[in-house]
């Protein structure tokens, strides 16, 4: 049991990523593709490669380090493009989302900068992210990660289904009161 390092190249597929160009935005995790990049189907069915799964992370190759987000059902067959990589780990599910939050760290963004290259904007090649250790928990780590993770969340859900219920009933009673 425990953590130990693994080279990420030795648990991650090759990750693929494209020249240039700028595909979408990555906003709190999840992927925002801009409508106005698209490809014909023609193309897409011949770069197959490029095509992304459920479990991928994408990883954005430009500017601000440490940008991802986990490639979900509504993604899966999406074109990773030019401004992103993509990472396929061994296993999903869990694992993808310990992998994201890990690539995403504040730890993370430092060290990529570090070795990102550009003299006008850090630019990440999948040597660089080739070579990234990536400590991996155990299953009964990544187990308990899940379960933290669902517990915060539901906290979350409750604090702001709690807030919102406060602020209604504050602006109700000042309604009612002729105060607004």
């Amino acid at each position: 049991m425990g953590s130990y390092f693994i080279p990420i190249r030795w648990y991650l597929s090759e990750p693929y990523l494209w020249n240039s160009g700028n595909d979408g935005r990555f906003v709190q995790g999840s992927i925002i593709p801009k409508s106005n990049l698209t490809i014909s189907s023609k193309k897409h069915q011949e770069l197959t490669e490029y095509h992304l799964r459920a479990g991928d992370i994408v990883m954005g190759r430009r500017g601000e380090m440490g940008r991802c987000a986990i490639v979900n059902e509504r993604e899966d067959g999406w074109m990773c493009g030019t401004g992103s990589l993509f990472i396929r780990p061994s296993q999903t599910g869990v694992f993808s989302e310990y992998l994201n939050k890990l690539l995403s760290s504040e730890a993370m963004k430092k060290y990529l900068e570090g070795e990102s290259q550009g003299a006008t904007m850090p630019n990440l090649n999948k040597t660089i992210v080739g070579n990234i250790k990536i400590p991996v928990p155990s299953d009964e780590a990544l187990s308990q990660f899940s379960a933290i993770k669902s517990k915060f969340i539901g906290c979350l859900d409750t604090s702001y289904k709690f807030s919102n219920e406060k602020y209604f009933e504050s602006l109700s009673q000042q309604a009612f009161s002729g105060q607004l």
